[in-house]
Formats: structure tokens, C-alpha cells, sequence
């Protein structure tokens, strides 16, 4: 639904994975076909962003969101957050979790961001006054942050394809950091990057840039 070229409910629905059917949904639903897009959206889409089911399918969902808003301190977040204990992490002189190379794999699961516990601080290898240690760092950084100058400009590119093209380059670059891929497909991930209309983002932008300026 809504326009071609910029449309939240589609992109949304590509972030998630479903380009293909989104892609099929859309024009369906633009070339009149409402009720044949309706029959296209997949259920595994409608499961993830909705509550639907039976009752003790509602019960099941809900439980497994409750494991993962698990409080800080509690046995549910401590598996949650850090696995299986002497496998995924071994315990300190403090009792502080330490996670083993295993655990490092283990923990980086998908599912994670969904929903988290209530905010808390808690950061065991930082010196006494922990505060003013963040506040330290933060402050070494912005002083040598640079200001993005595009903040405010407009790139049609980017707004049609900009957030596929990001998720492709973080995916492939996951991809090498954690050895699924070979350093050496850096270089086929930028040209795809660049030509997928990573250049036209940048020229955009430029031209965006300079008439700003005038």
C-alpha cells in the first residue's frame, strides 16, 4: 500500500526479510488486486509482528517474552544474556560472568533485540568510579567525532533503496567478522555496494550538498 517509491510498511517488511513477497504484495495491492495482496503476506510475517493464535498459543508467545524481559539478576536473564554456565561463560573471583570464546557464538543470537530486560548498569571490569569513566570516554570520542554534513539533504536513492543496500553491507561485513566469508569479499561486498546505487547515493547527496550551499 501507499507509494512505490517510498513506502514505511514495505521497507519494514524487506528489513525483515520478505523482499520477494513484498515486492509481489505491492503490486497486487497498487494495480487494484487488494484481496489477492492480502492473501500473499505470509503467515511466518504476521506471527512475528503480531500476537494471533489461539489462546494458549497468546500464552506461549507471551511466556517466551516474559524469559526474555527477565530482570537483571535473575536465573532466566543470567541464561539468557550469557547461556550455560562452565560452557558459555565461567564465573570470576567476583562471581562476575566471563564468556568463553564458545559463549561469545553462543550469545549472538537474532531473537535478541525483540525484547530486553529493564535498564540497569552493570559493568564489573570498570575502574571504581565507573561515571566518570564513561563520561571520560564519551568525551574523548565526540572530540574526535566529525559532524555527517548530508544531516537535513535529501537522496531519492537513499530513500528507495538505502536501507536494503545498508542491511546487504552489514550482513556481509557480519559475515567476515565472525568467518563466514574471507576478508577478500570485502571488495566484491563494496562494488555490489556501490553499484546496486551506493554511486548515486553519494552523487545525490553531493549535488544535495552543494546547493545548500548556495
Amino acid at each position: 500500500m501507499g507509494a512505490r517509491s517510498k513506502n514505511f510498511y514495505n521497507d519494514f517488511a524487506v528489513r525483515l526479510g520478505y523482499e520477494e513477497a513484498a515486492a509481489k504484495i505491492q503490486d497486487l495491492y497498487l494495480g487494484g488486486q487488494k484481496k489477492d495482496a492480502e492473501a500473499l503476506v505470509p503467515d511466518r510475517l504476521i506471527d512475528e509482528i503480531a500476537l494471533v493464535g489461539t489462546p494458549d498459543r497468546i500464552k506461549e508467545v507471551l511466556g517466551v517474552l516474559n524469559f526474555l524481559a527477565a530482570p537483571f539478576g535473575t536465573q532466566e536473564m543470567l541464561l539468557r544474556a550469557d547461556g550455560v554456565n562452565d560452557k558459555d561463560y565461567t564465573l570470576d573471583a567476583k562471581g562476575n560472568p566471563q564468556l568463553t570464546p564458545k559463549g561469545m557464538q553462543d550469545t549472538l543470537v537474532p531473537w535478541s533485540p525483540v525484547v530486553s530486560a529493564p535498564e540497569y548498569f552493570y559493568y564489573p571490569t570498570l575502574p571504581p568510579d565507573p561515571i566518570n569513566a564513561v563520561y571520560q570516554a564519551e568525551k574523548t570520542a565526540f572530540a574526535i567525532g566529525v559532524r555527517t554534513p548530508i544531516i537535513g539533504l535529501y537522496s531519492k536513492t537513499n530513500s528507495d533503496k538505502g536501507t536494503q543496500l545498508t542491511m546487504k553491507m552489514n550482513d556481509g561485513l557480519n559475515n567476515i567478522i565472525y568467518g563466514r566469508s574471507p576478508v577478500t569479499s570485502l571488495k566484491q561486498l563494496v562494488d555490489d555496494w556501490r553499484n546496486g546505487g551506493g554511486n548515486d547515493i553519494r552523487s545525490e547527496y553531493e549535488q544535495a550538498l552543494q546547493s545548500s550551499k548556495k
